[in-house]
């Protein structure tokens, strides 16, 4: 039987009836197809006359519910994983941390409240700042929102009055941080 005629057996070989994009002749054999080919639809064909391979893509109506099953479950999966975590990894979590946030909200039930080592950084005692404190740190170079950062969050014990001000001044003490510490002074009043 010559190559160029067409059969209907299903042991031989199947022909494209669209020519080779090489050569032009209609001599295109198909090939048995990979796994990924048949998911996507692919078919490969190499020409009789010229041996050149190319890969077609044929539509049909198997083939667009495999790939939107294909595109849909992966899609999916991010989604609910994304919208739900706790779902994968709930055994995990609370072996990891006994329980997480409800087994540290029993704990305080059972104890009557906060834990001591909460109670005692509620009650810790702020650093307090003077005019030297702010004095050594603008001489060893500290960034002014260092020294501004930490007048806002000690306690003040600032010498606000004429003299001190001018003397910060003569050390070159920033006018930003001589205002914060006058601020600092009145508001704890």
């Amino acid at each position: 039987m010559p190559a160029s005629t067409h059969t209907t057996s299903s042991s031989a070989a199947t022909y494209s009836t669209k020519p080779c994009t090489k050569c032009g002749a209609k001599e295109l054999q198909r090939k048995p197809r990979k796994l990924s080919q048949k998911l996507f639809a692919l078919y490969p064909y190499v020409c009789l006359r010229c041996s050149n391979r190319e890969i077609r893509f044929r539509i049909k109506a198997w083939g667009v519910v495999r790939l939107l099953i294909l595109v849909a479950l992966p899609v999916g999966a991010a989604i609910v994983y994304k919208a739900s975590p706790g779902l994968f990894h709930k055994a995990a979590d609370d072996s990891a941390q006994g329980g997480g946030a409800d087994a540290l909200a029993r704990a305080r039930a059972t104890a009557g409240g906060l834990t001591a080592f909460e109670q005692m950084m509620i009650t810790k005692p702020r650093k307090t700042m003077d005019n030297a404190t702010v004095l050594k740190l603008w001489q060893h170079k500290v960034g002014a929102d260092v020294i501004l950062q930490l007048i806002r969050t000690s306690t003040p014990d600032y010498d606000v009055s004429a003299s001190s001000i001018i003397e910060l001044k003569d050390a070159g003490v920033d006018q930003s941080i001589i205002l914060a510490m006058i601020d600092a002074s009145y508001t704890a009043r």
